[in-house]
C-alpha cells in the first residue's frame, strides 16, 4: 500500500468558547501547538534532492463561527499558520554558498478559510473560499479555491445536490503558463475545474445511498506522488461514485 507520509502527529493546546441563546450560536477556538513532519513533506515543496530536516515546526489556528437559527444561516472563519525551519545536513548538488542560503531557511504556510450556508425551504446554498500562501524556500506563491454547491430536498428521504468547485496552486498564474514554464509540467496540472451532480437517497434510519457524477477540467487537485505526470495525466475527463453506508 503506497501513503504519503507528511504530517505524523501533533501536540499543543486549545482554548475555546461558545455561546447559545434561543435564535443564535457562536464562538471561537484557539489552538498552539508543534508538530512533526514526516520524509514525503519535502517532496510536496519541490525539495526532495536536498538531504535536511524540518525543525521548530509550529501551528497555530483561530476559527470563528455564527449561527443564525431564525434565518437557518451559518458563517465560518478559519485562519492556520504553520512554520517551520529547514536544516541541510549535507548538499547533494552544488555545495555553493549560494545554494546553502536559498535552500536552508523558513518555511510558512498561512490559510483563510471562509464558509456560508443559507437554508430556505426545501433548498440549501452553500459556498466556500480558500486562499493559501506558501513562503518557503524555492516556492513563493499563493493558492486559491473555492466551490458554489445546491442542494434540493426533494422528499423527506432523498435530495440531489450541484457542486462547482474551481482550485488553483498559484492565483497568480491561473492559465499555469508559468508553471508549465519552470516545472516542466502541462499547465492544467495547475487548476482544477469540477462540476459535480450527486443525489442522496436514505434507504431508513441507518442506512444510506449516495451516487455523485464529476466532470473535471484540470489536475489540480491531483497528488503526483501517485500520479506520474510523465506517464500522461488527461486535462478532461469524468468518473462516478457510488457509496453506501450504514450507521450503527
Amino acid at each position: 500500500m503506497n501513503y504519503i507520509d507528511l504530517l505524523l502527529s501533533s501536540d499543543g493546546i486549545m482554548a475555546y468558547f461558545d455561546f447559545f441563546s434561543d435564535t443564535t450560536q457562536w464562538g471561537f477556538s484557539l489552538r498552539y501547538g508543534k508538530s512533526r513532519l514526516g520524509n514525503d513533506i519535502r517532496k510536496r515543496v519541490f525539495i526532495a534532492e536536498f538531504d535536511g530536516n524540518f525543525r521548530n515546526t509550529k501551528t497555530m489556528g483561530l476559527h470563528i463561527y455564527y449561527d443564525n437559527l431564525n434565518a437557518l444561516r451559518s458563517f465560518a472563519l478559519s485562519v492556520n499558520n504553520n512554520s517551520s525551519e529547514f536544516q541541510l545536513n549535507t548538499l547533494t548538488q552544488s555545495e555553493t554558498s549560494s545554494t546553502d542560503k536559498e535552500i536552508t531557511g523558513d518555511f510558512d504556510a498561512n490559510q483563510l478559510t471562509l464558509s456560508f450556508e443559507q437554508q430556505i425551504h426545501s433548498w440549501t446554498f452553500t459556498a466556500e473560499f480558500q486562499t493559501t500562501k506558501l513562503d518557503s524556500l524555492n516556492i513563493n506563491n499563493r493558492g486559491e479555491g473555492y466551490y458554489i454547491q445546491t442542494s434540493k430536498r426533494m422528499r423527506a428521504d432523498a435530495s440531489v445536490f450541484f457542486r462547482w468547485d474551481v482550485n488553483y496552486q498559484d492565483a497568480n498564474d491561473r492559465n499555469g503558463k508559468k508553471y508549465e514554464a519552470k516545472r516542466g509540467l502541462p499547465a492544467y496540472l495547475n487548476f482544477s475545474k469540477i462540476a459535480t451532480l450527486g443525489l442522496r437517497h436514505d434507504l431508513n434510519r441507518n442506512m444510506m445511498l449516495n451516487f455523485e457524477y464529476h466532470y473535471v477540467n484540470g489536475g489540480a487537485f491531483l497528488s503526483l506522488f501517485e500520479h506520474n505526470p510523465a506517464s500522461g495525466i488527461e486535462r478532461y475527463w469524468n468518473f462516478a461514485v457510488c457509496a453506501f453506508s450504514v450507521r450503527f
